[in-house]
């Protein structure tokens, strides 16, 4: 589940769709960030998939301080198939625990609630072009 930093560049050919996504879904991420901060180890990849080694969903997060504590910053999520990493859920937040997480932070779209129904709604991001 969790990829290794030292595995980032082998991992990186498979999960190179799924993170172009995450790229295109936000403006302040680019492929070369990504890269630079899983490779660095200041980003983490996480990939879902079957056992044959299909990969069917791909996350960055970041540990960070946030009010006192350290979360886990999801930086971005993709994938083929949602229920598929839905299913991995438990296991990626005792991963998250263990590293020292005691939330998960993400920024994004309401359809995380649906994920997470449980969450509580901190802030949203929206843009307002000044003509």
């Amino acid at each position: 589940m969790a990829v290794s930093v030292a595995d980032v560049h082998r991992a990186w050919v498979d999960v190179l769709p799924f993170m172009q996504r995450i790229a295109d879904s936000a403006p302040d991420l680019t492929l070369p960030d990504l890269w630079r901060g899983l490779r660095s180890g200041d980003f983490e990849l996480w990939m879902a998939g079957e056992a044959d080694g299909a990969i069917e969903a791909a996350a960055i997060t970041r540990l960070r301080e946030w009010d006192g504590g350290v979360v886990a910053f999801v930086i971005g999520v993709a994938s083929n198939d949602m229920r598929r990493w839905q299913q991995i859920i438990p296991e990626w937040r005792a991963a998250l625990k263990a590293r020292g997480a005691h939330k998960i932070i993400i920024e994004g779209r309401k359809g995380w609630q649906r994920v997470f129904p449980e969450a509580t709604v901190l802030r949203q991001i929206f843009e307002v072009e000044i003509s």
